[in-house]
């Protein structure tokens, strides 16, 4: 039987994608314009640097033949999005999103991102470059679309209990309990549990996904859609935008790969950012208020109330304002670069002696210190004060790779991520199989967040969480496969409700 033509699609044309450094650059020739001619403006300054960061993160995706489905192109756009893109957004509002004093060291780290980027292009170039083995992989069981029952057994068998032990242990409320710390601190052994039962439910979503967009259902979108909303609205009333919707770019990213035509792709990208800006908007408000130990009705309620009362006073500048500043922590990396070493000094390999001990789960020993803590600390370079309760702050891969080593460490550490990730795609990605799906689901969330970790979390996410991601698949893939004989494969072929794919 012929593979459908939608999921022949292994790349996507994203030469459309140069036009944001194409618009950054207009940018830049209208504030050259309006601050007068031979006149150096700091936004002129934000804007030029801002450019070339933006052309370093595309050339990283130009790396991979212009892929989506390659974990290179996922880590670049997030580099593309919290840095250039951001910056960029800051200068179109009238006022920047952050703090004045951050503000400026953002050309820092827009040349940190480009020299970053850079090195991670050639890294990955170098790695693609590599000669490829011969392959004998033939066309098996595993190269089949799950039925949309199995699919939504996964996504409830996810999803369910991580919301049972959220509300269990309290972190539901977590966000609106006063010693949040200690809160953590009591229950963070846990963390990598729910994180992975949220992550199984998003394997269901995403083969949900698969199979709508290869059989055209109208039905499977329905239970796309409805498995998408209910994750959604489980975890939006506990305040965390990452929780309830940080999933949804690089499963837009996945959609990419498989969409044939690009209006409709521009229409899906259209709605998306119009849905989740005002969600974003609207939790930003409910975080606010006292929502600890309301029923879920009140908390919804009070959602509906926020939506319903900011509408008549849109004001577009404090529209944008919130999901800006949620995209601005690059302005971390231009403090460290700032700071080091002349305020702090640099922190070579401290805690990565620790990193033996992260093989055992945390479950098993309690008192070990947490990942992050291991990696640069906001708190140390004036930008937040989470010993106090006040929140905390990512450092970002590229402001702590400097806080360590400096320049060598960024030009290094970045180089040896894209040739990990390039090999990680070549792979793992290598064509669509079920495997390969629920790799990608499990995986991809570390790649897309990989801006803005440390090199302690870096390390442990391409060592342990790596082994474990590729265990849970090839589990998830044999037990998946194996539910269908060789005679329902024939029947449900020739029905065209499963279709074999192989590359």
């Amino acid at each position: 039987m012929s593979v459908p033509s939608s999921i022949q699609l292994s790349r996507i044309d994203l030469k459309w994608a140069w036009s944001v450094p194409f618009f950054i650059f207009l940018v830049t020739v209208y504030l050259y314009a309006s601050s007068g001619i031979g006149e150096v403006s700091s936004e002129l300054e934000i804007a030029s640097s801002a450019f070339f960061a933006a052309v370093a993160c595309l050339l990283c995706i130009a790396a991979t033949g212009h892929r989506l489905m390659s974990f290179v192109s996922v880590a670049a756009l997030s580099h593309l999005v919290f840095y250039p893109v951001a910056a960029t957004l800051n200068l179109m509002l009238e006022q920047p999103a952050v703090r004045s004093d951050l503000w400026a060291s953002t050309p820092l780290a827009m040349w940190a991102c480009a020299l970053g980027c850079f090195a991670m292009a050639i890294g990955a170039t170098l790695r693609h470059m590599a000669p490829r083995r011969n392959s004998s992989r033939t066309p098996s069981a595993k190269h089949f679309i799950i039925k949309a029952e199995a699919n939504l057994c996964i996504w409830a068998a996810g999803l369910a209990p991580a919301v049972l032990l959220q509300l269990t242990l309290g972190l539901y409320d977590a966000r609106f309990v006063e010693d949040v710390l200690g809160l953590i601190e009591k229950t963070q052994h846990y963390n990598n549990v729910i994180a992975y039962l949220m992550r199984i439910a998003q394997v269901g979503m995403l083969l949900q996904l698969y199979r709508a967009m290869n059989t055209r259902s109208t039905r499977d979108f329905i239970v796309f859609f409805g498995m998408a909303a209910v994750f959604v609205l489980a975890f939006l009333p506990t305040g965390s935008r990452g929780l309830a919707y940080g999933w949804v770019p690089w499963f837009f990213v996945f959609y990419l790969t498989l969409e044939r035509k690009s209006p409709r792709a521009a229409s899906v990208l259209v709605v998306l950012l119009a849905v989740f800006s005002i969600l974003t908007v609207v939790a930003g408000y409910y975080r606010i208020g006292d929502q600890y130990g309301k029923q879920l009705a009140d908390r919804y309620q009070s959602m509906a109330e926020i939506a319903a009362n900011q509408s008549p006073t849109f004001d577009e500048s404090k529209y944008l304002e919130p999901i800006v500043e949620r995209l601005s922590d690059y302005t971390n990396t231009g403090r460290i670069i700032d700071y080091t070493p002349g305020t702090t000094p640099f922190r070579g390999a401290h805690g990565l002696d620790q990193l033996w001990i992260m093989a055992i789960p945390k479950i098993f020993i309690r008192e070990r210190a947490t990942l992050a803590s291991l990696d640069a600390s906001m708190d140390d370079y004036g930008v937040t004060e989470a010993y106090l309760g006040r929140g905390s702050s990512p450092c970002m891969i590229i402001g702590d790779l400097f806080s360590r080593w400096g320049w060598a460490g960024v030009i290094v550490g970045m180089f040896l991520i894209g040739v990990v990730l390039a090999a990680l795609s070549k792979y793992c990605l290598d064509g669509w199989t079920v495997q390969n799906i629920c790799f990608y689901a499990l995986f991809a969330p570390y790649v897309a967040g990989l801006h803005n970790v440390g090199v302690f979390v870096l390390v442990v996410s391409f060592t342990r969480e790596l082994l474990i991601c590729w265990l849970i698949s090839k589990v998830m893939a044999f037990v998946l496969t194996g539910m269908f004989s060789k005679v329902q494969n024939r029947q449900l072929l020739g029905k065209n409700e499963f279709v074999a794919v192989s590359r």
